[in-house]
């Protein structure tokens, strides 16, 4: 399967799990993807026009849905696993497998050199902060899967705080990011999508477009 279409599907399944976690097992339709995963509300946005609830790669296509829809963004990535390939040195003619790209691994953050290219989720996370703010939105989440692992879900520890606050203590597997100052993002969190499903209440995001301030 094509990754376009692993990347389709993958949004088809999180947006019917989310309806599911929204609505109480109630609706697996209140969410669904944008269209082009939002390049239509990105090219607007561009002329100067606003997009109803067409950002990023969800969209709520049922009213209940869009005080969730309306207050985050949400992307989501599937694949993305390190990369490998058979070189051969040039003096030994020996073999030897070298990765070839870091993939979406939590370490290649800490380990990135200066004058490296930046590991691929500090790439997604850097696009999702300008959509978000562009956009007016409070928070922003990734949901990514790896080929043949579980599907995470990353959020900034603002937001994560917030959670906390609203849902109680947070009783799983917790990966924590930190940057130094000079970054531009202060910390990560990531969660594993199970857990943070079975303990955040959607009930805890009724109230957040209240706090928002509007351009």
């Amino acid at each position: 399967m094509s990754k376009s279409k692993k990347g389709g599907q993958f949004e088809r399944e999180l947006c019917k799990a989310l309806s599911l976690w929204w609505s109480y097992n109630k609706r697996d339709d209140i969410f669904w993807r944008t269209a082009g995963s939002g390049a239509r509300a990105t090219v607007r946005r561009k002329q100067g026009k606003q997009t109803a609830d067409a950002a990023a790669d969800m969209m709520a296509c049922h009213e209940t849905g869009k005080p969730l829809t309306k207050t985050c963004l949400f992307e989501m990535k599937r694949g993305y696993s390190s990369k490998q390939k058979i070189v051969k040195n040039k003096k030994t003619k020996k073999l030897s497998i070298k990765k070839v790209a870091y993939g979406l691994e939590v370490l290649s953050i800490l380990d990135k050199q200066p004058k490296h290219k930046d590991p691929i989720l500090l790439e997604w996370w850097g696009k999702l902060e300008k959509e978000r703010m562009s956009t007016g939105r409070k928070f922003g989440f990734i949901i990514f899967r790896r080929d043949a692992k579980e599907a995470c879900i990353t959020m900034s520890y603002k937001a994560f705080k917030t959670l906390v606050d609203r849902n109680g203590k947070f009783d799983g597997r917790i990966i924590s990011v930190l940057f130094p100052k000079q970054e531009k993002i202060s910390s990560l969190v990531i969660l594993k999508l199970d857990d943070f499903l079975n303990w955040c209440k959607p009930t805890c995001f009724l109230d957040l477009p209240r706090q928002i301030k509007r351009r």
